[in-house]
């Protein structure tokens, strides 16, 4: 926006409060002058940590050339103060992305030590959730870190086509927390969440990316570990998504970024931003996240689950004592008002899902199976049932296996694609799931006390597996679904 256009906007919004208008004015001013690895949104699919593609002809370009043992590949994004590449460690023959100051910064020892920090603290949050740090290296006066590299979207891309389906932008907003809360456990703050970010892999899995601004929980350790690499009141990191007081330059904590978390997870469900949702502007931006209360999620005209909703008003509180204290406390909220579900999913087991909820899941499909595979063997036997009953008796077996293999099916594909629809689905059918079980029960049982008399050993076959069936739909079944989908305390 240009200067008079600018001056007008904050004339119209911030009428007589002077003081409004003055801290506004500065911090678009100080946003202005930062030169940050975050500044540019990222476009390149594949980005490791976020940075932008803007154009700096003075640049050199790496790609083509060695460094130590890597060999850059091509150049993934460029920011304000670095470059990401894609490169190759001949040492252990794997592709990595490496992170490098730009060339004016290569002898600026503030940079240097704030590359180092990041290298220390990311490398120090080991998370399915979290990008890995592999390495921090020197060669020939260049400071790198290298990362894993990750292919998929960042959620700004994801955000071009429009806000996410309501249970993926719940799953995927579950998962930044998880990931958060893994870091905030380390004592590490991030303080620069948002939708550049955070990735999703090719598979579907959350990554948080760029610890560039992050610090340690603990101040005092913070500035004893590492030489104070800022100005007091100086603004680091992306207006957009700050939490008030980081804006005003006042001591933050792990609440702002929970608050981001709140602007993070507002967009997915909405496509639009929490303060400003028709306007862009910095400057609108400011005084909405400073002075406005944004539109109520419960107002937005979308089916959200109330646990949601609550969440996520509460983290967007101005005032800190209204938030969430940790990302952990946001990440327990959302499961106790939904089913129990990993951080991420795509139809496959996500990295870090509970091992009681896979196993529930394998319960389901083996159930299928082997209720689909038990009509074979009672179509053989047939002919050795008295008149008619064979036939009888496998037309009802086909009923009661179709009901339960189709019913729990329908479960199994609700808790991957439609989670916050489980619970009522299963209120639904659970009570036909069980009644089907005892169907298919009386008719093995019956079937194998008429094959007793001449055919003892299929008896036997048939009647364990009636017993098996029994004991699954009334012992094993509702234990691994308690244990999978119970709230956590």
């Amino acid at each position: 926006m240009d200067a008079a256009l600018r001056d007008e906007f904050l004339a119209r919004e911030c009428g007589d409060d002077q003081a409004l208008r003055a801290e506004v004015s500065s911090l678009i001013a100080a946003h202005e002058e930062s030169a940050q690895f975050l500044e540019q949104p990222a476009v390149a699919p594949g980005l490791i940590a976020g940075e932008g593609a803007a154009e700096h002809r003075e640049e050199p370009n790496l790609a083509g050339r060695t460094i130590g043992p890597y060999s850059v590949l091509r150049q993934l994004g460029r920011g304000g103060m670095g470059v990401v590449y894609l490169a190759r460690d001949a040492r252990l023959d794997r592709t990595v992305a490496i992170k490098v100051l730009a060339s004016r910064f290569t002898r600026d020892p503030v940079q240097r030590e704030r590359l180092r920090r990041e290298a220390r603290l990311a490398a120090g949050l080991s998370y399915p959730g979290i990008a890995t740090i592999y390495a921090l290296e020197e060669f020939d006066d260049q400071l790198i870190i290298v990362s894993e590299y990750i292919e998929g979207r960042t959620l700004r891309e994801e955000l071009a086509d429009g806000p996410l389906a309501t249970e993926r932008a719940i799953a995927t907003s579950l998962a930044i927390a998880e990931a958060l809360a893994a870091a905030h456990e380390r004592g590490v703050l991030h303080r620069d969440l948002k939708p550049e970010n955070v990735m999703r892999t090719r598979d579907g899995r959350i990554k948080i990316l760029d610890f560039g601004l992050a610090r340690l929980v603990d101040r005092s350790i913070d500035e004893a570990v590492t030489p104070k690499l800022t100005v007091t009141g100086a603004m680091l990191g992306t207006p957009a998504y700050m939490a008030p007081e980081q804006l005003r330059g006042l001591a933050s904590d792990a609440r702002a970024d929970v608050f981001a978390w709140g602007m993070l997870a507002y967009e997915l469900a909405t496509g639009r931003h929490a303060f400003a949702p028709t306007d862009t502007d910095q400057g609108a931006l400011i005084v909405g996240i400073l002075e406005r209360e944004p539109t109520a999620l419960a107002d937005a005209g979308l089916n959200l689950p109330a646990a949601f909703v609550d969440v996520v008003t509460r983290s967007l509180a101005k005032d800190v004592s209204a938030r969430p204290a940790t990302a952990a406390a946001v990440a327990a909220a959302l499961r106790h008002g939904a089913p129990r579900l990993p951080a991420a999913h795509d139809g496959r087991r996500a990295a870090g899902a509970p091992l009681s909820l896979w196993w529930w899941r394998f319960h389901q499909l083996a159930t299928s199976f082997i209720y689909c595979s038990m009509l074979v063997p009672l179509w053989l036997i047939r002919p050795w049932l008295p008149a008619r009953w064979g036939s009888v008796v496998f037309v009802l077996a086909l009923a009661a296996v179709l009901a339960a293999t189709i019913l729990r099916l329908h479960l199994w594909f609700s808790s991957r694609v439609y989670p916050h629809e489980w619970a009522a689905q299963r209120a639904s059918a659970s009570g036909w799931i069980h009644l089907a079980d005892l169907c298919l029960v009386g008719l093995l049982g019956l079937t194998g006390i008429a094959l007793l008399e001449e055919h003892d050993i299929a008896a036997s076959f048939v009647i364990a597996v009636g017993v098996a069936v029994l004991l699954a739909s009334t012992i094993i079944e509702p234990a691994t679904t308690r244990a999978a989908f119970r709230p956590e305390n």
